[in-house]
């Protein structure tokens, strides 16, 4: 826990700590951009080239061998990242996981399931861990609600609630539905308008 002046009611722990909160998203930004120019390095390699990139061909091979190292190292690093326990650090956690949250890949440009199952992880494990800030926050501001209610805004604005994540393949469904209907309606018409 963090030490508080008995006078000002200040607290004196959390600052300019080595392995706190910006010092975290730093690593795990540095780690993203390794794992991003080694993924280009190897899409450039490929047979098919950017192309093949492009078009699938490197999705389909990821999709087949599963989740990389790099990405594991990194949902590992989001999974034991310890949450603080002053309450500025535990406020800048809140803020910068809950934008980490996303939606996934668009429903256009997703090229592979392999996108969509990743952002699925990455989802869960900023889930859970903005859930175990939230219950932090909790305890550490049990006597100031203003500052509660500032917390539950931060996630409502971001459209979080604390441990649960829409899964993103469920943006897919309603298109997936609507292309088959759509091919239904084609075959029926083709056999109704060939009798």
């Amino acid at each position: 826990m963090t030490v508080q002046c008995p006078y000002c009611g200040h607290e004196l722990g959390g600052s300019g700590v080595p392995g706190g909160v910006a010092a975290f998203f730093e690593r795990l930004d540095a780690l993203d951009q390794q794992l991003f120019e080694a993924e280009a390095a190897k899409e450039v390699a490929r047979p098919g080239g950017m192309f093949g990139a492009m078009f699938g061909f490197a999705g389909v091979a990821k999709t087949l061998m599963g989740t990389s190292a790099g990405d594991k190292r990194k949902l590992e690093m989001i999974q034991n990242f310890p949450i603080p326990n002053s309450r500025e650090d535990i406020l800048e956690f809140i803020i910068l996981a809950s934008s980490r949250i996303t939606s996934g890949p668009g429903i256009f440009t997703a090229i592979n399931i392999a996108d969509i199952r990743d952002a699925d992880k990455y989802n869960i494990a900023w889930s859970t861990k903005i859930k175990q800030a939230y219950a932090k926050a909790q305890i550490i501001f049990a006597s100031d609600k203003q500052e509660l209610r500032r917390i539950d805004k931060i996630l409502k604005d971001a459209n979080i609630t604390p441990g649960k994540v829409k899964p993103v393949w469920f943006k897919f469904l309603i298109p997936v539905i609507a292309v088959v209907v759509f091919l239904i309606i084609v075959a029926i018409a083709a056999f109704i308008f060939d009798l």
